[in-house]
């Protein structure tokens, strides 16, 4: 009769134990950067990055700051147009911002062909006309 009730002693607590890490892992790994990234506009990777980072440098009070601290950069580097791809990477924006890199380069007007090299290994010798 004592082993019954060790079997099921035992199973209670690998549920009590199981149970909530496996939410914990749900919830922090998978919901939560997919929420936080896209009410702050931010990429989930970058919410997992940033949540790295800040928590390396700051602990718990850096895990508990890092998404609106990363969003707070984020606007930041919206203001510039310098910064402004920047900001559209935190973002997972990556085909806007390959087209503002494309754009940004067309500006500029067409650029001058760069000088063609030729490949022959005799490119450095003198070449004298031949007289007809």
């Amino acid at each position: 009769m004592l082993n019954e009730n060790a079997s099921v002693v035992h199973g209670q607590i690998l549920l009590a134990v199981l149970l909530p890490t496996l939410v914990h892992v749900v919830v922090g790994q998978g919901i939560e950067p997919k929420v936080m990234g896209d009410s702050l506009e931010l990429h989930p990777i970058t919410v997992m990055l940033c949540l790295i980072f800040w928590g390396m440098l700051w602990g718990i009070p850096g895990m508990l700051l890092a998404a609106p601290i990363t969003a707070a950069f984020k606007i930041f580097f919206e203001s510039m147009d310098t910064t402004r791809p920047l900001a559209k990477m935190l973002a997972g924006n990556l085909e806007e911002l390959m087209t503002s890199v494309d754009e940004s380069d067309s500006k500029d007007g067409p650029k001058s062909p760069r000088p063609v090299r030729d490949p022959s290994p005799f490119s450095h010798t003198v070449r004298v006309p031949l007289r007809q």
